[in-house]
């Protein structure tokens, strides 16, 4: 069973009375998903291969829906607990930059459901 330290929606760590939350199963899923979304392609100096190409194609308008659409699917169905996406729609805002990501996809643990604004 898959364990992480929750977070929020503004990336912030959880804590309830003093103690760190925990997130497990299709929940951590889902978590995961929100975190690898979030994080540029060679943000982090030590893998410049971790992360979605937000800058390079994500948001260049030369870049066809469908190229947009299954760079997301690969991103999604690269985490080893996804086994299949049931939905997966994707809208971006081209004056603000600012994309949204809904999916339905099915884990070893069950359905998760998630819409991450970026």
């Amino acid at each position: 069973m898959a364990t992480d330290i929750q977070i929020n929606g503004a990336g912030d760590l959880v804590i309830d009375n003093g103690d760190l939350q925990l997130v497990t199963e299709g929940t951590e899923v889902s978590q995961h998903l929100q975190i690898r979304f979030k994080t540029l392609q060679a943000e982090w100096l030590y893998d410049i291969t971790i992360g979605l190409p937000w800058i390079d194609d994500l948001v260049d308008i030369q870049t066809s829906y469908d190229a947009k659409k299954q760079i997301l699917r690969a991103e999604i169905l690269s985490v080893s607990e996804i086994r299949r996406i049931n939905k997966l729609e994707f809208a971006m805002d081209n004056a603000s930059h600012i994309a949204e990501v809904e999916y339905d996809a099915e884990t070893t643990y069950a359905n998760v459901q998630s819409r991450i604004t970026t």
